[in-house]
This record gives C-alpha cells, structure tokens and sequence, in this order.
C-alpha cells in the first residue's frame, strides 16, 4: 500500500465488476488504501481476487452494495450496455461520479435526478 503523505481522508471504494478491467482497478484502488470491497456475481473471479488480496467485502448484487452504508465510492466496470441502468440505481442511492459521457450528457439535457424517488443526487 502507498503511503498517504497528504493525510487524504480513507474513502471506501467499492468496484462493481472484476473481469478484465475491474480487477486491475481493484489493485489501483488496494495500492492507494481505498480498497472496501466488489461486487462480482462470478465466483471464480471472487476466489482469484481472495487468493491475491485476502478475505475481502464481497457483495453479489448491486442492491447489496447500495444498501452497504460503508461504500463512500463505486467505481462502474461493467459491460457498458449496463451503465445507464446500474447508475441510475446508484443515483438512487448515493451521490456518484461518472466518467462516462453518457451520464455528463444526461445532464446536460437538464435531467433532475435529485427529483428521482429516494435519490441523494445532487442535480
């Protein structure tokens, strides 16, 4: 783990999806001591990323992980045909940051998310 010569405060990031991206974001985000947990239904994948990382928060659904009061952070890494309905769920739950251009465009087009039902999105 990285030394954290900022005293940067400890954001918990969960990565949702471990396949071919997501587990070289997982080693990102445990290198800079960010790591929480993923959410991954495969459980292959899981054993892998226990037998490089050790126990590690495992969640199998998306609900699970928006429902997990510890996530400060979700890092998206699914097939993008996915994003829109798997970050809407996330807005519902939290505030997110996406760096996909089709979340920077749907709020471009003035979509209020905050007026989502149970949403903490700021709009």
């Amino acid at each position: 783990m990285v030394s954290n010569p900022l005293q940067v405060a400890k954001v918990n990031v969960c990565v949702v999806g471990c396949g071919h991206w997501g587990k070289n974001l997982v080693r990102n985000v445990h290198q800079l001591g960010h790591f929480y947990g993923v959410c991954e239904a495969k459980t292959n994948l899981l054993d892998t990323l226990r037998a490089q990382y050790g126990p590690l928060k495992a969640s199998a659904t998306l609900t699970d992980v928006c429902a997990d009061e510890n996530v400060d952070a979700v890092m998206l890494v699914t097939p993008a045909e996915h994003h829109f309905a798997m970050g809407v769920q996330l807005l519902r739950a939290a505030n997110i940051f996406s760096s996909k251009s089709r979340w920077r465009s749907t709020r471009r087009k003035g979509w209020n998310w905050s007026a989502w039902p149970n949403s903490r999105a700021a709009s």
